[in-house]
């Protein structure tokens, strides 16, 4: 029972994260009224049912889906660039090389 009303706690909080609220207390059913008052919704049946609605109208992925996907793995970072090619040495009268212009 602590672990689903953890999982609640942590569907609710995702919720109002969503709309830009923090949550407080640890009492979830005024969280998901507050939630539907602000959504405008009218939905009935249990505080999990009634939260389904909420993440359905904010577009969230279901929290199962998410507890049961592997954490992402950072991108891989990009190699570093590669140094700029150094320009050949220019002869001028006389056979000695000058620098390259920009030098």
């Amino acid at each position: 029972a602590a672990t689903r009303e953890g999982q609640l706690s942590r569907r609710v909080a995702r919720c109002e994260e969503k709309m830009g609220f923090v949550g407080a207390g640890s009492d979830l059913a005024p969280r998901v009224d507050w939630l539907e008052d602000v959504l405008g919704l009218a939905s009935e049946g249990s505080l999990e049912e009634r939260l389904g609605a909420v993440e359905r109208l904010l577009e969230l992925e279901p929290f199962e889906t998410l507890a049961a996907e592997p954490p992402a793995e950072p991108p891989a970072a990009a190699p570093p660039p590669s140094p700029a090619p150094v320009p050949a040495p220019v002869p001028v009268h006389g056979g000695r090389v000058a620098a390259s212009p920009g030098r």
